[in-house]
């Protein structure tokens, strides 16, 4: 949590839980079986503002292969359904990357494989009360790791294939 106080972490296909810092508590945050969801990858992060989480989801069933549709969804800590806000269905994917400084918008990855056999992928933008997600003009093979630094001025992530490459943008994509 940006207080310290709390570290989120999770059990695969069970939830995301909260352990105080000084007391060692432990407790639920989000409940993945309650909800019907899985995390195909551990990308979650709570917003600046303290009060939602924002994942990469996709529906729990294993009877669902591993090319089911894909989500990114938030959930207001302490109550409430979790809401999704963006989803694609193969052959496309999307992943959490980031939260804006703002705590109102989401980064997202948009990927695909490509006819030649990369993933190229894509940064998206959308808003937490809804609407329809903004491309953000950057679109790079093997795409991923994104993140914005808290005054929403660099962009750094990872690209490139077969050679990975740390890359940073500079006042790119705030707003």
């Amino acid at each position: 949590m940006p207080d310290g106080r709390l570290l989120l972490f999770h059990r695969p296909s069970h939830a995301l839980l909260a352990r105080d810092m000084q007391t060692g508590a432990e407790q639920t945050v989000f409940d993945f079986r309650a909800e019907n969801v899985d995390l195909p990858e551990p990308r979650y992060k709570v917003a600046p503002d303290g009060h939602t989480v924002a994942l990469s989801a996709k529906p729990h069933s294993p009877a669902i292969p591993e090319n089911a549709p894909t989500s990114v969804i938030v959930k207001v800590l302490g109550g409430g359904p979790s809401r999704e806000v963006v989803h694609a269905d193969p052959p496309e994917y999307v992943s959490f990357q980031d939260w804006f400084p703002d705590s109102q918008a989401v980064l997202f990855r948009k990927f695909s494989k490509g006819s030649n056999g990369m993933w190229p992928g894509s940064l998206w933008r959308v808003s937490i009360h809804g609407g329809d997600p903004e491309p953000l003009g950057l679109t790079m093979d093997g795409l991923r790791d994104v993140r914005l630094n808290p005054a929403g001025t660099r962009i750094t992530f990872t690209a490139g294939w077969p050679i990975n490459e740390l890359l940073v943008l500079e006042n790119s994509i705030a707003r």
